[in-house]
């Protein structure tokens, strides 16, 4: 079997924080330190980054862990590894990865900014208006130069249902 990276982009907002923990919720997990912060989860699924109340997953990593990342993932074991979040959401990491062998799956949470805007409102999120625009618009064309590559999910469904269409991407049928 392949291996796969599950890499989910979307607006700040979009819910791709909340789905991913949904999905893994009640699996248990090991947050290793090296060679950068990553979680091991039971069925050996790993995801880049940890989970904290916000701003999981790659937005706890620093911003200058891409090469660790890149070079880990080089000699990876795991069969499923799932990113999510801001930070190594790029066009350089997409390719590199893809170079090494690695099935190269992008889950666009397409939600409009005026639900966007209303979560981050709703969750207390305080961003300056031009990093929040700033994000929406890497996340835009993003989305447009991997479109080849992309599964949109609509954001804007409940949390139930983002989850389980992330989980179905993820495992498919059977889990």
């Amino acid at each position: 079997t392949s291996k796969r990276l599950v890499y989910v982009i979307g607006y700040p907002g979009s819910g791709k924080t909340t789905a991913t923990r949904s999905v893994m919720e009640g699996l248990a997990f090991t947050v290793r330190d090296k060679p950068f912060k990553h979680t091991v989860y039971g069925d050996g699924t790993v995801q880049l980054g940890y989970e904290r109340e916000q701003h999981g997953g790659t937005d706890t990593l620093s911003f200058n862990v891409q090469p660790k990342v890149i070079e880990w993932m080089n000699t990876a074991t795991a069969q499923l590894v799932i990113g999510e979040g801001d930070r190594l959401a790029n066009s350089k990491f997409f390719k590199a990865v893809r170079e090494q062998g690695w099935e190269l799956s992008i889950v666009h949470f397409k939600v409009s900014e005026l639900v966007a805007l209303r979560r981050m409102d709703e969750r207390g999120s305080m961003f300056a208006p031009g990093w929040v625009q700033g994000r929406m618009t890497k996340t835009n064309n993003l989305a447009n130069a991997w479109r080849g590559n992309i599964t949109t999910v609509d954001g804007s469904m409940n949390k139930g249902s983002i989850a389980a269409a992330l989980r179905q991407i993820l495992y498919g049928g059977g889990s």
